[in-house]
């Protein structure tokens, strides 16, 4: 097995795991493709003591697991299976993780789910970032780039070939379905894979080198 599945007592618990490893929005932001965070924005962020979560955006986590539920749902209703959410640790590289949004374990096959637009109804607009990426996820079957690195590090940890990428369309008041939940079948790329590993395990030294000077200087 080239993983292991982990659990958690509770989530600072689990925040404490992501803390001391690389998950898999880290993955994006190693690889350049985070609009909110620099890979040494990271780098410092890690080599330094877990930081509280702040309760101000609460709200925004509790919406966002609760989208995340109803979109695994609709996901095992249309596919036939069950996804369920689990934490993963590749056995070889320790440092590597990933809290996957859903995985099927007997099928091999892993879900990444994302809110790419909210919505409302009265104000419903087309030419929003998110709404085109979510048109373009149904209509053309296109990933919003930002979330390879995420998929394809996830794939590398469980060893498997397939994820669904579900992105969601909000329109706040009404339930969520199969015309606000695109669905796009993400393959394996092992090149993609390779690139991904030597950027990861090169921040990896880095940040084993960082951690270590500091630790010189006290």
């Amino acid at each position: 097995m080239r993983y292991t599945i982990r659990e958690f007592k509770d989530r600072p618990d689990w925040l404490a795991w992501r803390h001391l490893g690389i998950g898999s929005s880290d993955a994006a932001i190693i690889m350049g493709k985070s609009r909110f965070k620099t890979a040494k924005q990271l780098l410092i962020e890690k080599a330094g003591p877990i930081v509280p979560e702040n309760d101000e955006n609460k709200y925004i986590k509790e919406r966002g697991n609760r989208i995340e539920t109803v979109v695994r749902e609709f996901l095992e209703g249309y596919n036939g299976y069950s996804l369920s959410p689990a934490n993963f640790e590749h056995v070889r590289f320790g440092y590597l993780r990933a809290s996957l949004d859903g995985v099927n374990t007997d099928r091999k096959i892993i879900t990444e789910i994302k809110l790419l637009s909210s919505q409302s109804l009265e104000r419903f607009n087309r030419n929003t970032e998110g709404y085109q990426k979510f048109a373009a996820a149904k209509l053309q079957g296109i990933v919003p780039p930002e979330y390879m690195p995420q998929i394809q590090h996830q794939l590398f940890i469980t060893g498997y070939d397939t994820c669904i990428f579900a992105g969601a369309c909000e329109i706040r008041g009404k339930a969520l379905d199969g015309d606000s939940i695109a669905q796009v079948i993400v393959e394996r790329d092992e090149k993609y894979i390779r690139e991904l590993l030597q950027k990861e395990f090169d921040f990896w030294l880095e940040l084993d080198k960082l951690i270590y000077t500091e630790g010189e200087l006290e």
